[in-house]
């Protein structure tokens, strides 16, 4: 969900991700996969024109996960990520 003023000035949105699962690649022989996840998104940015500067908050919730080691398997444990993200948007034609 986004909104923004015509031709140039402030753009805002939000996303929402209710469940998901996520299971990134084996780091140095550890596995971990992420499941029951649930994300939410807000970000705002100013544009001329056509290109855009954007900022972007990110929460991340997950209600299980387990992972795979020369240790051994460790199951049940949750996790949160906040991240932040700064981009420059343009439109590409093709």
């Amino acid at each position: 969900v986004g909104v923004q003023t015509p031709f140039f000035g402030i753009r805002v949105w939000n996303t929402f991700i209710l469940d998901g699962n996520l299971d990134p690649d084996s780091i140095n022989g550890v596995d971990v996969k992420y499941t029951g996840f649930n994300v939410y998104r807000l970000g705002a940015g100013l544009y001329v024109a056509v290109e855009s500067v954007n900022r972007e908050y990110q929460k991340a919730k997950y209600k299980d996960a387990t992972a795979d080691t020369a240790l051994g398997n460790f199951t049940g444990f949750e996790g949160t990520q906040k991240s932040y993200v700064l981009s420059v948007s343009f439109p590409i034609a093709m």
